[in-house]
């Protein structure tokens, strides 16, 4: 408790210290969550239902195009963003892109990055 006043003041605190102390947060962290996961009910699986794929138009197909090339770009950084782009492309060209794309977003949100620029490669591949 000392040591974390000390730290909000500003004064300085030995590289040791500090590590004990998010060592100890840490710990209380994983001892908590593991309390509440025991205690809260896990929430049902969300199903997607499978569409079938609607004709892309010109512009369509232009417009999701470059949105994969972003995708790729941001996957190859394993960037974060990655996870709400392709959300976002699966409620802008679901229906119209069909399984292929419902399945890249679901490997992009299990942060798979290599797994998911290899099918968003593909994807666009298929689209040129």
């Amino acid at each position: 408790e000392v040591q974390c006043k000390a730290a909000v003041r500003g004064d300085f605190i030995p590289d040791g210290t500090v590590a004990a102390v998010l060592s100890v947060l840490n710990h209380n962290l994983q001892q908590t969550l593991a309390a509440l996961q025991v205690l809260l009910p896990h929430p049902p699986a969300q199903v997607l239902p499978r569409t079938r794929a609607q004709p892309l138009t010109e512009a369509d197909r232009l417009a999701l195009l470059q949105s994969l090339i972003e995708l790729e770009a941001l996957l190859q950084d394993s960037n974060m963003r990655s996870t709400a782009l392709s959300a976002d492309l699966v409620g802008r060209f679901g229906g119209m892109a069909g399984e292929s794309l419902a399945d890249l977003n679901a490997v992009v949100q299990q942060l798979a990055f290599d797994a998911a620029l290899s099918q968003c490669q593909s994807l666009r591949d298929t689209l040129l």
